[in-house]
């Protein structure tokens, strides 16, 4: 499922997943949902964490505008985040502006996650991060 990634994911690696509509509190439910699922993480880790799901659903929301799932599988000594969505249409990386208020993105995920990717899905495609437990994340 999740192409070019840097981790493994075991057979039989704990995995919860949610159903998510595209509402402005889609983001707020998620973060909630997803701490409930992850260990106990530190303060810089829990940061990174909430971040990150409230970027990835927030852009479901925005952008693909379907309804999606948000999946958490516990790995060894991470956690993997995976926001999947019914609309094909691959994030793009923005320019840097400091004008702007959105797309910032793809930049929060690669200096909060330690690996991120999307992959294609025959109906949509699927947005995924790792945090691991104790770190704020930018290993890669």
């Amino acid at each position: 499922m999740l192409e070019g990634h840097a981790f493994a994911v075991p057979p039989g690696a704990p995995h919860a997943s949610v159903d998510l509509r595209p509402e402005p509190r889609a983001a707020r439910e998620a973060r909630l949902w997803v701490r409930s699922q992850v260990p106990p993480l530190g303060p810089e880790a829990a940061d990174a964490l909430d971040i990150l799901v409230s970027e990835v659903v927030t852009n479901a929301v925005l952008h693909a505008r379907t309804r999606f799932t948000v999946g958490v599988t516990r790995l060894d000594s991470a956690v993997l985040v995976t926001v999947a969505d019914h609309n094909p249409q691959q994030p793009e990386p923005q320019v840097e502006s400091d004008s702007r208020t959105s797309g910032r993105g793809l930049a929060l995920l690669s200096a909060l996650s330690d690996d991120w990717g999307v992959a294609s899905e025959p109906d949509g495609k699927c947005v995924w991060f790792v945090l691991a437990s104790g770190s704020g994340g930018a290993t890669r």
